[in-house]
């Protein structure tokens, strides 16, 4: 049995028109979402010294306000060394800049990823000389669609819930004069799958 939610909703309760896509629906014998359909970009990770020494310091400082895990230097400037992660760089937007999707994988003492690879996600870009997280996303991998959403590409994210089961979340560009929410990546559809054995 296939679950899907709609997340999004405008101010009238409404899913917007933009979010409203029958394809999205459309799955996979294993019931996960068809990205063949969807379309995808295939992106390789890259190597963790070539990230940005502000863009770098910005996370650590990012993710300390949230967990605050322990042996971390206060300031954050000390735990570079510290500071594991994998990332991918790509315009999700078409507007010639680079966006940064991040998945920590430790900070200090603290493992930011279970034993699945579940864990946040955060996709940073740079304004006006400052960097803003513009997603927070949650699991264990995730595919850059060639679906845009006010002009922004989908991210499509796998999170597992046990050896046989999970669930993926499309993720859209909210748009605030539509929605009333902050423009950023949010949850729209999620959908449950059960490997069949």
């Amino acid at each position: 049995m296939v679950v899907s939610f709609i997340y999004i909703r405008n101010q009238n309760n409404q899913i917007p028109e933009e979010f409203n896509n029958s394809n999205l629906f459309d799955v996979n014998d294993d019931e996960t979402f068809n990205v063949d359909l969807i379309g995808y970009f295939d992106i390789e990770d890259e190597d963790i010294s070539t990230l940005p020494s502000d863009l770098k310091t910005y996370l650590i400082n990012e993710i300390q306000s949230v967990y605050n895990p322990d042996n971390c230097d206060n300031t954050g400037d000390n735990n570079e060394d510290v500071f594991d992660f994998l990332y991918k760089k790509f315009d999700l937007n078409s507007d010639e800049e680079t966006e940064y999707i991040i998945m920590p994988i430790q900070l200090c003492d603290l493992y930011m990823r279970g034993a699945s690879g579940n864990g946040k996600i955060l996709i940073v870009q740079s304004s006006r000389g400052k960097w803003n997280t513009i997603g927070y996303l949650n699991g264990n991998g995730y595919t850059i669609t060639k679906r845009k959403t006010n002009n922004y590409y989908d991210v499509l994210v796998n999170f597992h819930s046990s050896a046989n089961s999970g669930s993926e979340t499309i993720y859209k560009w909210t748009d605030e004069s539509k929605t009333g929410i902050k423009a950023q990546y949010e949850p729209v559809i999620a959908k449950w799958y059960r490997f069949k054995r």
